[in-house]
């Protein structure tokens, strides 16, 4: 009855002013730099009912920050529609008219606010989007609005306030206030939060990378032109998809222009801020020093420096922690473990380097010497000796090295073909670490003595096989002969006869030059020898006459006498 009494004054005092255009949800006017606005009587409800009877989401009859009371529980009556951009993210506070203000709460002002965006009025009006704060005033001064107990202005009613809103820039909110009473009057607008209202905000994100990386600036398009175009200082890109790779060396602040048209079909460009922060980069140039036979102790050097360059503040962490370290800025590290050592820096700002490195103990290798040939005298039978070295270590790869006064090779395998003292050696570059073992190749070469009764014969018709003695002289034992006749001559043989001892007695009937091998089956050298067999077994010729004429038949048997004549042996 009290509203009912108020607004019925409040009538009275009417005066004839110029109505608003801002009745409807559509036609919101923006509060940012606006200290006020003004209430119109015969302003009516707008075009449309953007909140229908019954509307109990989007205009619900219950609070929905208790303990106040609802919403717009008598629609829109005679509203403005406002709207707030949020410039810096923070708390959300306002009052409308509070009563310290040039132009105080003289009526009713109970309001609703909703998130805003191109959807925001018809689901307003459709009843789907339900409000994020709003108030049915508890009276009808003192001002009305989102504050906290703290911010509530003088003579303010705590029921005429709701809580405070955290809010991000860029978010948008529309607002309908009521002019329940009917009052012709400016409204004083205040913001108390820690966010700010803007017409123009900075709704770019800002972004952070390290000294070498990329970052992605994304214009955001907050007004929601269409058709588009987008463009970037300093860079001078341009392109209609917004979206802009950048790889500053340094920390630097770009300027994005979006131009299109707005929703008046006017074209309209807005401006935002992206700075790229551009922390340093830790950059690790390591050097090592691995443990050696002679010095067992590993190290390393980080060899930190920074991308940019320049000092910064940064911190070392060792896993393992080696003992040498005594700070988190330590860069160089001695008496390391063996294994796996990680290394990450990280310097002010976040931007860390890894690195993973692993250190060996200093552990002798062995070696084996392997004779390929059996023996190490270079011989008639074997002019080269095959010798391989090898090695169980398994820390590491090794280098070989062969020496003698008058030979060097470096493989694991080696040929010798030369007498002497000789040094062969395994070495692990990386320790310097070696394991050697000597050796000597000696010479047999000596060829066998050995001689051969008669070296020549002669047959005859009379005197049957020419018999040939061969003796060995030295080597006495170990030794074999091989006699070759001109039928098989030496070397494609075979041989015609073989023996195992040191003397050997052969026949031959048939004349020729005869070959006779003397082995050393130790060395395999050889001594040769050859005899020649002559032959004086030749038949007499002749030939024969008669002293009649003769013919030679089974019948007539005839009878003649022959002679031999001019006989020749």
């Amino acid at each position: 009855m009290k509203r009912l009494i108020i607004y019925t004054l409040l009538l009275c005092g009417i005066v004839n002013l110029k109505a608003q255009t801002n009745a409807d949800c559509i036609n919101a006017i923006p509060l940012c730099t606006t200290p006020n606005f003004t209430f119109f009587s015969t302003s009516g409800n707008g075009s449309v009912n953007d909140i229908p009877t019954g509307s109990n989401i989007s205009n619900p009859s219950t609070n929905p920050n208790p303990p106040n009371s609802g919403c717009l529980l008598s629609g829109e009556n005679v509203p403005q529609w406002l709207l707030v951009t949020i410039g810096n993210s923070g708390n959300l506070e306002f009052v409308f008219g509070a009563g310290n203000s040039a132009n105080p709460q003289v009526g009713y002002y109970d309001w609703a606010m909703w998130p805003y965006n191109a959807n925001t009025c018809s689901g307003i009006m459709n009843n789907t989007l339900p409000p994020v704060r709003c108030n049915w005033n508890a009276t009808s001064s003192g001002g009305t609005g989102i504050a906290s107990a703290g911010n509530i202005p003088p003579g303010g009613n705590a029921g005429n306030y709701q809580p405070p809103l955290a809010v991000s820039a860029c978010q948008q909110y529309i607002i309908c206030i009521s002019n329940f009473s009917g009052v012709n009057t400016l409204v004083s607008f205040q913001s108390l939060g820690t966010a700010s209202l803007s017409c123009n905000p900075n709704c770019n994100p800002n972004y952070v990378v390290c000294a070498g990386s990329s970052a992605t600036i994304v214009p955001v398009n907050f007004n929601g032109l269409n058709n588009a175009t987008y463009s970037l200082q300093p860079s001078g890109a341009s392109n209609t998809t917004g979206s802009f790779v950048v790889t500053p060396s340094s920390t630097t602040t770009y300027t994005t222009y979006i131009t299109g048209t707005n929703s008046s079909n006017a074209i309209q460009t807005t401006t935002a801020l992206s700075t790229v922060t551009v922390n340093p980069k830790p950059v690790l140039s390591p050097t090592y020093t691995q443990a050696t036979c002679a010095s067992p102790n590993n190290a390393v050097n980080l060899g930190l420096s920074f991308n940019p360059p320049g000092a910064t503040q940064y911190t070392v962490n060792w896993s393992p922690m080696p003992a040498s370290v005594t700070s988190n800025t330590q860069t160089v590290a001695t008496n390391l473990n063996a294994g796996t050592t990680n290394v990450t820096v990280t310097a002010a700002g976040g931007c860390s380097s890894v690195l993973s490195f692993t250190m060996s103990t200093a552990v002798a290798p062995t070696i084996t010497l392997t004779n390929l040939s059996g023996s190490f005298s270079i011989t008639c039978k074997t002019p080269s000796i095959d010798l391989v070295a090898s090695s169980n270590y398994t820390n590491g790869s090794l280098n070989y090295l062969w020496s003698s006064i008058s030979f060097t090779a470096n493989t694991p395998s080696v040929s010798v073909v030369q007498t002497g003292s000789y040094n062969v050696c395994v070495t692990d570059p990386s320790t310097s670490c070696s394991a050697c073992t000597t050796f000597t190749i000696n010479q047999n070469t000596t060829t066998p003595t050995s001689t051969v009764n008669p070296s020549t014969q002669i047959i005859t018709c009379n005197s049957g096989a020419a018999t040939f003695t061969s003796t060995s002289l030295s080597p006495t034992v170990n030794v074999s002969q091989f006699w070759y006749s001109p039928l098989n001559p030496y070397p494609a043989g075979p041989p015609t006869f073989t023996s195992a001892g040191a003397v050997s007695i052969y026949g031959v009937t048939s004349p020729g030059t005869y070959t006779i091998i003397d082995l050393d089956n130790v060395n395999g050298c050889i001594t040769t020898k050859t005899i020649n067999v002559t032959s004086v077994s030749g038949f007499p010729g002749f030939n024969t006459s008669s002293t009649s004429n003769y013919s030679l038949g089974c019948t007539p048997l005839n009878q003649s006498t022959l002679c031999a004549i001019n006989a020749t042996s």
